[in-house]
């Protein structure tokens, strides 16, 4: 039995599903595919909540919206492709559809619901597009086996939860607009190694990082103010390596705890037109070097007009004053691509005299990574 209730008298049915006007009210469970209407321009909500059957949708580019729990426990949903025209998806939206493998978040979209990509089993990356500001609790939460997630340049805000309970993610690039992060907002992530807190944060609520026990060092900027039991659940055998300068009572309190060592480093960014971080920072250390004190700059340089050239970066480290020549170990090198050049293929070279040597990247979107030897005196 279906009840209508109040709805207009513009309801109709189409190869079985339910419209009313332009919004696609309910989709007939037992089914295996579902093809909604070409002027559809809204998915209501729970139109397909709990359909078991239901392995593959396909939307029309006319649809704007997709609404509460619209999909929510479609447990044998496979296949699914959002057109490019939806702005809104929904709270609850894909909740629970575990058997989905793969799902691209619109470029359009501006507004993603909590709960919205929460328990996607099979997903191994979520990009959330540059219109999407804030990431609502368990928003992309609740993915067991997510390695990357990529988030909106312009997000101000991560919710309670927001994305927490992602073990297998495997890095984690903060926007530069960042200025909040909610309780648990990336609790039990604990196949990070590496973070870098940009400058632009200024909270960090309790557990916000709890139970990451890969995590290997963390640069946090002096002004970011920390809630007690940000990165609770450390194991005892842990050592991480907090980069700082001249941090606040909150970031010298984790040195309280014996897995937490602080280390004096001076970090300056100048001239970026680009997110860039530089990882594996315990890597500049040596057992007698602990209470040293470094500087590093990382700095954009303006590109000569050369054929296939798009950036120059330069790094450079110091030890005590002293200009280091190259870490023990290998650094790690992050450049964000602007939105135009994220179609683009690249190529990384380390600028020695004139001469360049060729360095191992991979890419995971838009953020291009050099994986191989990395001076702290040269230019990339």
């Amino acid at each position: 039995e279906i009840q209508l209730g109040d709805w207009s008298s513009d309801v109709c049915s189409s190869d079985l599903c339910i419209y009313e006007e332009k919004i696609l009210r309910y989709i007939p469970s037992g089914r295996i595919t579902a093809k909604i209407k070409s002027d559809t321009v809204e998915i209501g909500d729970a139109a397909s909540n709990a359909h078991m059957n239901l392995e593959r949708i396909v939307i029309p580019n006319s649809v704007k919206k997709i609404g509460e729990s619209a999909f929510q426990n479609c447990f044998g949903l496979k296949s699914i492709t959002l057109p490019d025209g939806i702005e809104e998806v929904g709270k609850a939206a894909f909740l629970g559809c575990e058997e989905l493998e793969d799902i691209r978040i619109p470029r359009g979209v501006k507004k993603i619901g909590s709960l919205a990509f929460y328990e996607l089993e099979q997903v191994k990356e979520l990009i959330v597009p540059d219109g999407v500001t804030k990431i609502e609790p368990y928003a992309v939460a609740g993915n067991d086996n997510m390695e990357h997630l990529t988030l909106s340049r312009n997000i101000t805000e991560i919710a309670n939860n927001g994305c927490s309970f992602c073990p297998s993610l495997k890095e984690l690039y903060l926007p530069e607009k960042l200025k909040s992060i909610g309780d648990q907002g990336f609790g039990k992530c604990d196949s990070l190694t590496h973070l870098e807190l940009p400058f632009s944060l200024e909270n960090v609520n309790k557990e916000a990082f709890s139970y990451c026990q890969s995590l290997k060092s963390v640069y946090i900027p002096s002004n970011v103010n920390l809630a007690d039991n940000v990165f609770m659940g450390v194991k005892p055998e842990q050592k991480i390596f907090v980069f700082t300068h001249e941090g606040n009572p909150g970031i010298k309190k984790l040195a309280d705890n014996p897995s937490f060592k602080l280390i004096d480093l001076e970090y300056e960014k100048r001239d970026l037109e680009r997110k860039v971080e530089v990882q594996k920072l315990e890597n500049l250390l040596t057992d007698s070097n602990l209470n040293s004190k470094f500087k590093l700059e990382v700095k954009e340089e303006k590109a000569e007009k050369e054929k296939d050239e798009i950036v120059k970066l330069s790094l450079k480290a110091e030890e005590n004053g002293n200009q280091l020549k190259a870490p023990k170990q290998p650094l790690r090198l992050i450049v964000e691509l602007k939105p135009e050049e994220e179609e683009m293929n690249f190529e990384a070279f380390l600028v020695k005299e004139g001469k360049k040597t060729s360095l191992n990247t991979g890419r995971i979107h838009k953020f291009q990574l050099e994986i191989g030897r990395a001076s702290c005196r040269e230019r990339v």
